[in-house]
Formats: structure tokens, sequence, C-alpha cells
């Protein structure tokens, strides 16, 4: 084999590799911020979809809660029907699953659980007046269930904290969306310079959220 053809076959061997760099560049790093970018868009739509649930989960809760106060003046305003009765025996049987249900949402955060745990002591609290309410209409004391309505009302001020439990939820949605649109910046460039760690590279949990004091 002559010297001629040896520098040929050389130069062949190094153009089939230049080729197939280029091909698995060529096709690498485009995947690469492709996929990145539907990581994230997965993330953001799981983050939202969390954060509308325990919003809607919360607010149910709220409604649950003045649909009692509302069932406990009508049975004060019409003692003896039991209409009012009945709904509110509905209701109240409605609000402890609500509350199981709201915990178990934000047991990701330890922050939001405090919270959720405050709020749950105020609407058990205000339950239990407005059910001390609901004896003392049926023992036909106005008087003292007009009361425990009041009272309930003046002390435990569950809209205020279910308020402040949703504007923390947005707080670490918009937490969540920035840190995707950062860790995606961060993973494109490391995946632009080896494309072959794109199959193996699959981290990221979208209930690992960060806790806002």
């Amino acid at each position: 084999m002559g010297p001629f053809k040896n520098n040929w076959l050389k130069q062949s061997g190094v153009r089939v590799i230049v080729l197939a760099l280029a091909v698995v560049f060529s096709v690498g790093v485009p995947y690469a911020v492709l996929q990145t970018a539907a990581d994230g868009s997965i993330n953001a739509t799981l983050w939202v979809a969390h954060t509308e649930t325990v919003k809607s989960t919360l607010f149910e809760v709220v409604y649950r809660l003045r649909d009692l106060e509302s069932s406990a003046l009508n049975a004060y305003l019409h003692t003896g029907d039991e209409v009012p009765v009945a709904n509110y025996r509905v209701t109240r049987g409605q609000v402890e699953p609500l509350l199981d249900q709201l915990a178990a949402l934000t047991i990701d955060n330890p922050s939001q659980q405090v919270r959720i745990g405050e709020f749950k002591a105020v609407a058990e609290g205000c339950m239990r007046l407005f059910d001390t309410a609901m004896q003392q209409l049926a023992q036909l004391d106005q008087n003292q269930a007009l009361q425990s309505i009041n009272q309930a009302q003046k002390m435990f001020r569950f809209r205020e904290i279910a308020n402040a439990i949703a504007g923390i939820e947005t707080k670490l949605l918009r937490a969540d969306i920035t840190e995707v649109g950062i860790s995606s910046r961060d993973r494109v460039g490391k995946r632009s310079g080896n494309p072959t760690r794109v199959l193996l590279d699959r981290r990221g949990d979208p209930r690992s959220r960060p806790a806002l004091g």
C-alpha cells in the first residue's frame, strides 16, 4: 500500500470522525434545549395545578365555615325549623375531611404546615362555638345561642388566616417558576457540553419546593 493511499485513508478517517461529531452536536444540542424546556414546562404545570388545588381546598373550607355560620343564624331566626338544623349537620360533616386534605396537600412545606395547623385550630374553635349555639337553640335558649355565634365571629377570624395562606401559596408558585427558569438555563449549558447526558439527567421533583417564611 503506497504513501498516497495511506494518507487518503487517514484523511478519510478524520473526515468520518469530524462528521460523526458534527451529527452528534447538531442533534444532541437542540434535543437538550427542547427537552429541558419540556421538563420545565411540565414542572411549572404541576406546580400551578398543585397551588390551585391547595387554594381551592382552602377556600372550600372557608365557604363551609361561612355556611355553618349562616345555618346557625337561620336556626336562631327560625327556632324550631328543622331545615337549617339539617343543613348545619350536613355541612358540619364536610369540614373535617377538607381540613385533612388541606394538611396533606401542604405536607411538602413545613412553614405552610404550621399555618395550616393554626387555620385548623381556628376552624375547630369556631365550629365548637357553632355547635354550642345549635345545642342552646335545641334547648330554646336563643339569647345564649346568639352570644355563642357572636363570640365565634369575633374570636376566630378564619378568613384572614386563609387569605394569608393563599398569599404564601402564590409566592411559592412564583418562586417555583423562577427556579425552573434558572435551573433550565443551567442544565442547557451543561447538556450542550455533553449531549450524551440528556438521557441520564432526569432530576427535578415538582413537589420539592422552597420554604418561605
